[in-house]
């Protein structure tokens, strides 16, 4: 078997295995992203669950422009007031590229979020240390979105 392919299965095995932890693990559908669903909001606090502290939003309110967007995610970070905005421009997905904008204001935390590929995709988010990445794609063969 080919060396990427091992890299494959063990960074699958190991989702597998890690998909119970949902205290460090954020693992879910990204379509059904509609006004009114409130789907930014549910992720963004259960991201926070995850984060290991460096990641604490409050007041998270999702405001749509209209049915089809844009929409505003809004929130308070440490008594900082943060916009971010969903572009709807993947019909009714997630708009993964937001976790770029959260790791920006955590960066002093320590922590970023980190998107596993997971096979094409992008549903699979983990908290780490830079290290902690490092070794994952080292020693397990994980690879990761580039955000």
């Amino acid at each position: 078997m080919p060396p990427e392919e091992v890299s494959r299965d063990l960074q699958l095995a190991d989702m597998v295995l890690l998909l119970g932890d949902q205290s460090r693990v954020w693992w879910r559908d990204l379509e059904g992203v509609f006004a009114g669903e409130e789907f930014y909001v549910s992720s963004l606090t259960e991201w926070s669950a995850i984060s290991r502290g460096a990641f604490a939003p409050e007041q998270i309110i999702e405001r749509w422009h209209s049915d089809d967007g844009p929409a505003d995610i809004e929130f308070i970070l440490d008594s900082q007031r943060c916009v971010l905005t969903h572009p709807n421009e993947r019909d009714d997905f997630l708009n993964i590229a937001i976790i770029s904008e959260i790791n920006r204001l955590i960066s002093d935390s320590g922590y970023h979020f980190a998107v596993c590929d997971n096979l094409g995709m992008p549903n699979w988010v983990v908290a780490l240390r830079c290290e902690e990445e490092d070794s994952l794609r080292r020693d397990r063969g994980w690879s990761f979105l580039a955000l």
